[in-house]
């Protein structure tokens, strides 16, 4: 069972270890589901989630402006910290 478990997890992925994952994810979520129903253009789709998504990361209090990323409290490879910003 633990042999099994370990291969598997060599492939495995998580989220992003960031604050703001569940707001992106709810902006992908959202884009996503409206190219499928196709009541938006894919690239107007895409190019707006992108748009929300990077507004959102660079005013989000935890994170550093562009080219700052060293001062996030986490570093790929790393555990995530506590943040002390919840979600809004």
């Amino acid at each position: 069972m633990h042999k099994m478990a370990g291969e598997v997890l060599k492939n495995a992925r998580v989220l992003p270890l960031i604050p703001q994952w569940p707001v992106i994810s709810d902006i992908l979520d959202t884009a996503i589901s409206k190219m499928a129903l196709g009541t938006v253009p894919v690239k107007e789709g895409l190019d707006d989630a992108a748009r929300k998504v990077r507004k959102l990361v660079l005013t989000w209090p935890a994170c550093p402006p562009p080219g700052g990323q060293a001062a996030l409290p986490w570093r790929p490879g790393r555990p995530s910290q506590p943040d002390s910003n919840p979600v809004p």
